[in-house]
């Protein structure tokens, strides 16, 4: 489901590329003050995005500043102290981003991202591959209203809170209703409250009784990210087993079985997750590491050369480009041709 896969964004790759950050303030470098500066463009034509929010929080959830992209795009967070950060990225019509950061050795940091548009009808704030459920036309007049309230807060206001109101409004009228699980579930994801968003995806995983295959997917990606890899490749399953074509349950049963160095079949898997999405770069980042555990050094760099196609400019691109010039070394390929300095 659509907005399953917007969940994809919000989660960094796991491995090689990239890590949630999580822990303490660095220590030692409490004179040094850190600058923050990055620019905010539409994925789809590369274009300035002027009005998104970026709110900096620290490792525990603080919010200790916020920024509003400027006409150009460009956006600054200025006299910081040494740390990790988290910068969450949110516009009126664009999906969520979060970007994870690092203050500790450099006094000035670069965060590009791109944001993608999301596709809404008027009628309703669902997403375009969501049709409305006989499900969503049973249920009483006030409880279809919450539900409508509660995902356009959610999902084109970026109104969490008062997403997560609706949502047990529904809940109180209809509680039944599992899938407004799912979406208390994806609000608390977007607060950065994975124990309440875990908790919310099971009681939807329950009460489905396994006919809804979005929580089972939302699910094992937080417990891939923390590192609890078996139950994360049980979940997936059950969830594949619902909807066998989800390119989603792929790529988490592939970052799981990744997670339990079981390379061969987190590849069937991470491919399997291709053919029906070919488009999602953090898939690629998952097929690199798996194909360095396999010592597949002609795979790693088509992985990454699709990955820079696809993300030139965002926050893994960087490391990638390194895996890149390496595999081509080793392979004895010419050197790519230095990057144009903007």
């Amino acid at each position: 489901m659509h907005k399953v896969a917007r969940l994809a964004f919000v989660f960094p790759a796991i491995f090689v590329f990239a890590s949630v950050c999580i822990g303490q303030r660095t220590p030692g470098n409490a004179g040094v003050r850190f600058r923050v500066i990055g620019n905010v463009t539409n994925d789809a034509d590369h274009t300035p995005i002027e009005g998104v929010q970026a709110r900096l929080s620290t490792a525990q959830g603080e919010v200790v500043a916020t920024s509003v992209s400027r006409q150009n795009g460009d956006f600054t967070f200025e006299n910081l102290s040494g740390g990790e950060y988290t910068i969450l990225f949110s516009a009126d019509g664009y999906e969520s981003h979060q970007e994870s950061l690092l203050l500790r050795f450099i006094a000035e940091a670069k965060v590009d991202i791109s944001l993608r548009k999301i596709m809404v009808a008027k009628s309703d704030a669902l997403g375009p591959d969501k049709a409305v459920s006989a499900r969503e036309l049973s249920l009483p007049a006030k409880a279809k209203d919450a539900l409508a309230k509660g995902r356009e807060r959610l999902y084109q206001k970026h109104d969490y809170a008062g997403g997560l109101a609706s949502f047990r409004r529904v809940l109180e009228i209809s509680p039944a209703f599992y899938e407004a699980y799912y979406d208390e579930g994806v609000a608390y994801t977007f607060l950065l409250k994975p124990a309440d968003a875990e908790d919310a995806f099971r009681k939807s995983i329950a009460g489905s009784e396994g006919h809804y295959a979005d929580p089972c997917f939302a699910l094992a990606s937080l417990l891939t990210d923390r590192q609890q890899f078996a139950e994360s490749e049980k979940i997936a399953r059950v969830g594949l087993n619902i909807q066998p074509d989800a390119w989603r349950g792929y790529y988490e049963l592939a970052r799981a079985l990744l997670g339990q160095k079981n390379p061969a079949e987190a590849e069937k898997n991470g491919l399997e997750a291709r053919k029906r999405k070919t488009d999602f770069p953090g898939l690629y980042l998952i097929l690199a590491n798996i194909h360095m555990q396999l010592r597949n050094n002609e795979a790693v760099l088509e992985d990454v050369n699709t990955f820079l196609k696809l993300d030139p400019d965002g926050p893994a691109s960087g490391q990638a480009r390194k895996i890149k010039d390496q595999m081509e070394r080793t392979l004895g390929h010419s050197p790519s041709p230095p990057a144009l300095q903007r």
